[in-house]
């Protein structure tokens, strides 16, 4: 990485900077993920803004299956989520997902 410093080396900010772009690399997935992070919140701030959207985070969790049982867990749990989704009380405030 090339840093740029005023006189008195206080105050220093990177200039350029090579990076593997290994997915496993520490210091380039901390960049993608602020980037990413940063298209995610403007594009939520326009939707918040001109839309009028409001946006629910939802985190599923279930325990983990054998690779045998994979399959059959993918298939239910995609199952689960759609009977979720055409609840009435999920298909009231739910526009999208």
């Amino acid at each position: 990485m090339m840093m740029v410093a005023d006189e008195s080396l206080e105050n220093k900010k990177q200039h350029k900077g090579n990076t593997c772009k290994n997915r496993f690399c520490p210091i380039c997935a901390w960049k993608k993920s602020r980037k990413d992070a940063l298209a995610l919140s403007v594009m939520m701030a326009y939707l918040k803004q001109e839309e009028e959207k409001e946006f629910i985070f939802l985190t599923l969790t279930a325990p983990n299956v054998t690779a045998e049982e994979l399959n059959d867990e993918i298939d239910h749990y995609n199952q689960s989520f759609q009977r979720l989704m055409q609840r009435q009380e999920v298909k009231r405030i739910v526009k999208g997902c």
